[in-house]
């Protein structure tokens, strides 16, 4: 199909008619107490109180659409009835579902809680949407509490032009999902196959079977872009990327997998969420459980080591992994606890991101990776939208003679690197040039000469004469964070962002007596900017085999946690421990079983004795 798109329209069909009133009222249920509905695919999570209810309830008089416009700031003249009834609504507070277009939205019941204590926590599963839709079954695609929100379908945005549209923005590793092979999942019709809501958990399960496949290479083709080749997208974004001398047709989807059986388990308790996942597969696969979370604050668990360090998660030039940099992978043993804080307000940083429509303060994340026992963790850099791109045109020249002249599309990626021989030169000049840059980011990463005796002294410890040049403190970049360039850290790096846009920068090193025989370096942009501390992060657990089994919790919390500690007794069972001495045992079965209609029960002890339990059957 057409980049990998579906346009026709999912889920069950239970009349043959639809009432004016039925559209007003499908909106109802899934707003929350401030009137804020969450987003699906090309969407951003929007308030819906207010004005647009003024007419409804003008026409029917429903107490529900009153409930609504209370929720809001403001009144409309023309259909606005004078007085309003002071309503209690009674579906604010409910769990709900909607197949036909495929979201359950599952909301803890504690007693004596003011409604923004509320958790509230949204599956998707519908139609994929066709040019605006995302390829994403099965994705915690919102996370409620306080009247704050982690994440939105569309958390990083480059617009419909990008060729990052479609080849990252859509595409399933910008979810909170379990992807195989880092691939995109191809749009077909999924199913809720459980729903059920109680006094202690509310929990839904749903099913997907298809198959995964590479995004539309390069993203979408445009017709007012006829004969423009993917090479030149890039070029005319200034955002340069390695292609394959064997690369994909434009736009086209290559790569596809078998079919493979997905399912996902939410179950909402009174202070986390529980995501229990299953993916059957005839063959080997890589599956990472991602989740995308901005300020990281840290990885904790039983046994923690770090593995090593990748500059891109995959470097697989045909995916969207590619895009992911700066990661940091570790070794672990039994349960990991993953902590993040997202802030709006005073102190809040959210550039580069579509931060969620949420209330001012801080939202804590503590992500426990349970099952499996033993995994791979990573923490990376989520390719937020900085405007960093633009075009960096540098030459190397030694004793007046031009050993390179090269210019690349610096951005997240687009580095390239440098080595020339110096064997007899007196003088180094290394010049660089821009154009309307919206940011400083360029610079001569790691640029060093290396000596006849194999040592090496960095261009920043040697004299020089800088002109037309920014020049950051030693080992920061230009906003007083660390210099990463195309996810490695550089911290001996020469500055390449010319002051005056309109002329050139430039270097002229003095090799007199140094016996230089080499020039290296890697040229770029930085990314991320300054302080990295309220980027998003995301978050990756891998496993590999023909099956996938993960148990997940995840708290949101203002203050401080009320988890003690998770541990998994298998892939079906998990305890809870509460820093109140309570503790609770979740166990799961059947969400590998024939039907996916997934048994669930909960236990409640205190000092050894049961105080409450509650199952689904």
């Amino acid at each position: 199909g057409l980049h990998g798109m579906e346009f026709e329209k999912w889920g069950s069909i239970n009349q043959n008619y639809i009432s004016l009133k039925q559209m007003w009222d499908a909106a109802v249920r899934f707003l929350d107490y401030r009137g804020v509905i969450f987003a699906v695919n090309d969407a951003q999570e929007g308030v819906v109180s207010g004005k647009p209810y003024e007419l409804a309830y003008f026409m029917y008089g429903d107490p529900e659409y009153a409930a609504i416009i209370n929720r809001g700031d403001s009144r409309d003249l023309l259909y606005g009835v004078p007085e309003l009834p002071e309503v209690t609504s009674e579906k604010i507070t409910q769990s709900a579902y909607a197949d036909n277009f495929g979201a359950v939205m599952l909301r803890s019941q504690t007693p004596d809680r003011e409604q923004r204590e509320q958790i509230q926590a949204v599956l998707h599963y519908g139609s994929h949407g066709g040019h605006h839709g995302h390829f994403d079954r099965l994705n915690l695609i919102s996370l409620m509490r306080y009247g704050r929100s982690f994440y939105n379908p569309e958390m990083i945005w480059y617009g419909y032009g990008s060729y990052l549209y479609k080849f990252l923005v859509q595409t399933s590793m910008t979810k909170n999902m379990v992807v195989v092979d880092q691939r995109q999942q191809v749009p077909k019709e999924s199913f809720r196959k459980m729903f059920y809501t109680g006094d202690m958990m509310q929990a839904a399960v749903v099913e997907s079977v298809s198959k995964w496949s590479h995004p539309p290479y390069g993203g979408m083709t445009y017709s007012d872009r006829f004969g423009v080749t993917f090479k030149e997208q890039t070029e005319n974004e200034n955002r340069s990327l390695f292609i394959p001398d064997d690369a994909p047709e434009y736009g086209v989807c290559t790569g596809y997998t078998e079919e493979i059986l997905q399912r996902r388990l939410l179950v909402v308790m009174d202070d986390y969420v529980v995501l229990a996942d299953y993916y059957d597969v005839d063959a080997a696969h890589t599956f990472d459980w991602l989740i995308h979370v901005k300020g990281f604050k840290g990885l904790q668990g039983d046994k923690v080591e770090k593995l090593r360090h990748d500059a891109q998660m995959n470097t697989d030039p045909l995916g969207a992994g590619q895009f992911f940099t700066d990661c940091q992978w570790y070794q672990a043993e039994g349960t990991t606890r993953a902590s993040f804080e997202t802030r709006w307000g005073e102190g809040a940083d959210n550039a580069g991101t579509r931060a969620p429509n949420s209330e001012d303060g801080v939202l804590k994340m503590d992500v426990f990776s349970a099952w499996p026992q033993n995994k791979e963790v990573m923490i990376g850099t989520t390719p937020e939208s900085h405007r960093v791109n633009k075009r960096f045109w540098y030459t190397v020249a030694a004793d007046g003679e031009t050993l390179v002249d090269d210019s690349t599309g610096a951005w997240i990626l687009g580095a390239k690197e440098i080595e020339v021989d110096l064997t007899g030169k007196t003088e180094l000049v290394l010049t660089s040039k821009t154009e309307k840059p919206t940011n400083n980011t360029l610079f001569w990463g790691n640029a060093r000469v290396v000596l006849k005796d194999g040592s090496e002294r960095f261009v920043r410890d040697l004299p020089a004469v800088y002109e037309n040049l920014l020049q950051p403190a030693t080992g920061e970049d230009y906003y007083g964070g660390p210099v990463k360039i195309q996810g490695t850290l550089m911290a001996d790096s020469a500055p390449a962002q010319p002051k005056d846009k309109n002329k050139p920068g430039s270097i002229t090193v003095d090799l007199s007596g140094l016996d230089a025989v080499a020039f290296k370096a890697v040229v770029g942009g930085d990314f991320p900017l300054g302080n990295e501390a309220q980027r998003r992060k995301t978050m990756a657990v891998r496993s590999t085999g023909t099956e996938a089994r993960y148990l997940s919790v995840v708290e949101p919390y203002e203050t401080e946690s009320v988890i003690q500690s998770v541990t998994a007794k298998s892939a079906n069972e998990l305890v809870v421990e509460l820093k109140d001495g309570r503790v609770q045992e979740i166990t799961v079965s059947g969400l590998d079983s024939e039907t996916g209609k997934a048994k669930v029960s909960v236990r409640e002890l205190a000092d050894g004795k049961l105080i409450r339990e509650e199952r689904n059957f």
